[in-house]
């Protein structure tokens, strides 16, 4: 709703509240992420990125996307670039992780970049279904 409008302040607000008073997850920090970036509050999203790195909860990809997706929509594709490159190399990101970074580089004219991050995409992609794969092949033996 804070974000809707607009109101930084009450974002903030709202969050300090929050993470104060309640114990939650990634959900959390994605959401509130989200709203900062929708309400154009980059520095304040960043500072809640910084800090959901820092305490090395599991890892649930749709932060980093929500991230990605915002500053790919304001053109911010080297910002973006620069979270996939320097935070998140500790995880394994899925295709569609990659798809976003493509289309926003798509958009920015950058085609080199482009498709270098559609080979990640279809590479990802690939990996998952060979991992399914291979998950079903063992199932299916261990049942005979």
């Amino acid at each position: 709703m804070y974000a809707d409008v607009g109101n930084k302040y009450e974002l903030h607000r709202f969050w300090r509240f929050f993470k104060n008073s309640a114990s939650f997850y990634n959900s959390g920090y994605l959401h509130i992420t989200s709203s900062l970036m929708k309400s154009d509050d980059f520095d304040g999203a960043e500072e809640v990125w910084e800090e959901w790195l820092s305490l090395k909860t599991l890892f649930d990809v749709q932060v980093p996307n929500a991230m990605f997706t915002c500053y790919s929509k304001k053109g911010l594709w080297e910002k973006a670039r620069g979270i996939c490159e320097k935070d998140c190399r500790e995880w394994e990101l899925g295709a569609y992780s990659f798809d976003l970074l493509a289309t926003g580089y798509s958009v920015g004219g950058l085609m080199v970049k482009t498709t270098e991050r559609i080979k990640k995409a279809i590479w990802a992609w690939f990996v998952n279904v060979a991992n399914h794969a291979v998950g079903c092949v063992n199932k299916h033996t261990l049942m005979l």
